[in-house]
């Protein structure tokens, strides 16, 4: 049970690779919006971009605060296997030959409730554990959605805006003969 507990433990902490690797992502996608931000031909434009940059950089920093808040500050017990193994030895030296029988299966007792507890332990502190990395990665797959939607506000404005200036490049050039205004 001890060693279950364990290695779901280290499952779990696994887990903190697949979330550094979705926040270096979010955080390049973030420096390539910021990069964007011009001044567009309606003010408009350029206010809607640039609060949903913002929008997207708060919730990539509180992205970040909880990826530490979920992967720090645990005390997860151990089983000290050199100072059990030095104790279990001075208690047996201690004991008279006739008791040693008896000692060995009260040493085997107390070391199997000293495993149960500790696995009892993990697991508890597995399950907390668990529920945060949920929450961090809703956390994250809604950054990754803001992001997506300002890319997406970005791409548009500027398809808009570039369609709409070559429309009128159009226009003067019919107008005008031979003037062709940018």
């Amino acid at each position: 049970m001890y060693y279950k507990e364990i290695e779901f433990n280290d499952r779990l902490n696994n887990k903190i690779t697949t979330c550094i690797t979705f926040l270096t992502v979010l955080g390049s996608a973030l420096i390539y919006l910021w990069t964007q931000i011009k001044e567009y031909n309606s003010c408009w434009y350029t206010c809607i971009y640039f609060i949903f940059c913002i929008l997207n950089t708060a919730m990539f920093i509180v992205c970040i605060f909880m990826f530490f808040k979920t992967y720090s500050g645990y005390d997860r017990p151990t089983f000290p296997i050199k100072a059990i193994a030095i104790q279990n030895t001075n208690v047996l030296n201690s004991v008279k030959p006739e008791q040693s029988e008896q000692a060995n299966k009260l040493l085997e007792q107390k070391m199997a409730e000293r495993f149960i507890n500790d696995a009892i332990k993990n697991r508890e502190l597995n399950v907390i554990k668990n529920k945060k990395h949920h929450y961090l990665i809703r956390l994250i797959m809604a950054t990754f959605l803001i992001t997506f939607i300002t890319f997406a506000i970005n791409v548009s404005i500027n398809y808009y805006e570039s369609k709409h200036v070559q429309e009128s490049i159009q226009q003067i050039h019919i107008q005008g003969g031979e003037i062709n205004v940018r």
